[in-house]
């Protein structure tokens, strides 16, 4: 006579469920506040940029709040680093520093509205 088939393996309870991130949405300023803003774009109103005037903090923090999420979810770690890779990347693009320019090559963020030598693609 055949061995009657096994039982059904016993089911794997369910995780709990992650905590839910932070709603996002916030106001940037409680981590990023002007005083950083003027440091991370040192050189940005210098005489010799094309965009001098056109970059300020009041704008950026307006701007941002079409975009709720960034730089407003998780934790101050993750907040923080992703405003810093959103500037490193954009003031990178539109830097007008050059070896030995004062502050540094990448004190000239956001001297341009537009990306440097991008050309035609």
């Amino acid at each position: 006579e055949p061995s009657p088939p096994p039982p059904p393996p016993t089911p794997t309870p369910p995780s709990p469920p992650l905590p839910p991130p932070s709603p996002g949405g916030s106001d940037l300023s409680d981590i990023f506040p002007k005083e950083l803003f003027e440091k991370f774009l040192l050189q940005r109103n210098n005489q010799a940029c094309p965009a001098r005037g056109f970059y300020t903090y009041e704008s950026f923090i307006e701007a941002a709040k079409a975009f709720p999420a960034f730089g407003t979810t998780g934790n101050d770690t993750a907040r923080k680093r992703e405003i810093a890779a959103f500037f490193g990347q954009t003031s990178h693009e539109t830097t007008g520093g050059w070896d030995g320019a004062p502050d540094g090559r990448y004190a000239w963020g956001y001297c341009f509205k537009a990306e440097v030598g991008a050309g035609a693609l």
